[in-house]
């Protein structure tokens, strides 16, 4: 049997757990950091928060998906930009940090397939 084959179904099978306990802990680790910076969200906050950076996640992918029908190459760091921008026009007063660390949390939990 084939050692690189056996590691790779080892991987397969390991590496979407490994991902949903890694974004888990990107969200403890968020809460952790607004309750330090004095933003202790309520947990409609935190949930209200999370569904305008999914939108926006969403709309940037969607975006990128239009540009790369166009011809035209989009980056993760754009897309993230864009996300970005859009969570700030629609929330003007959260601090970039706090915006990111959603965003951040938020792309790990789809990587990892978690609601």
């Amino acid at each position: 049997m084939d050692f690189h084959q056996v590691g790779l179904n080892i991987l397969s099978i390991l590496l979407p757990s490994l991902a949903a306990v890694l974004a888990a802990q990107l969200v403890r680790w968020l809460n952790t950091f607004l309750q330090k910076q004095g933003l202790d969200l309520t947990e409609a906050q935190q949930e209200h928060l999370r569904q305008i950076v999914r939108k926006a996640i969403l709309a940037a992918e969607e975006w990128a998906r239009a540009q790369g029908k166009a011809g035209i190459t989009t980056t993760g760091t754009v897309k993230f930009a864009l996300a970005q921008s859009i969570v700030k026009e629609q929330l003007p007063g959260v601090s970039d940090t706090l915006v990111d660390a959603t965003i951040n949390a938020e792309l790990a939990s789809a990587r990892a397939g978690c609601p």
